[in-house]
Formats: C-alpha cells, structure tokens, sequence
C-alpha cells in the first residue's frame, strides 16, 4: 500500500528514519578496496557502517548537524551505536528478497 507525499511537499515529515546505501566504483583513501556503507539517519543521528571496516561513523545530529564529531569509539554512545545498529539490521532485512523465485535457488 502506498502513502502520501503530500506532507513532504508541505515540508512536513513523511519518515522517521532513512535508510541508505553507497557503493563507490573505485578506491578511496583509506580503504584497500571501494567502499560499500549503509546508513541510517534518524532525526537525532547518522550511523554509517563500511563493510570489511572496524570502524563507521556515528553523529549527533543535534549537537553538531554538520557531522564534525564522529562519536564512534567514545564508551559514552555505545547504547546509541548498538541501537542504531539493530536497527539497520531491521532495515536490511525489510529488504530481503520475497519473490516466489528468491526461496527457490539451487
């Protein structure tokens, strides 16, 4: 079923949190091979994970909205980053393929 984007055009809100994907097509400094993240900005944070990385990004949006202070390895956020990222997980697992051919490979 759809939804409306009528409050999108009235500069309301239509979502709560945005789900999103990067895949660069060539290496970036920092990275042995291109980077694939998934994001997920909610109204208060942005949490970023590289796939193959030990670190990602995690900031908050309230206190700095110009993403300068990434809370990532500061003990204090930990509750933040794990939530944020059970979330993800949800959002990634929403996108799992349903169609009556995906359970029938082999």
């Amino acid at each position: 079923m759809g939804r409306s984007l009528l409050p999108a055009l009235q500069n309301e809100s239509v979502r709560d949190e945005l789900f999103v994907e990067f895949n660069n097509c060539t290496r970036s400094p920092g990275f042995s091979k291109p980077a694939r993240a998934r994001s997920l900005i909610t109204k208060s944070h942005r949490y970023t994970r590289y796939s193959g990385q030990g670190w990602g990004e995690l900031y908050d949006l309230t206190a700095t909205p110009q993403e300068t202070r990434n809370l990532w390895d500061e003990y204090a956020s930990r509750d933040v980053r794990f939530e944020l990222a059970e979330r993800l997980a949800d959002q990634l697992a929403e996108l799992t393929d349903d169609s009556p051919r995906a359970d029938r490979m082999g």
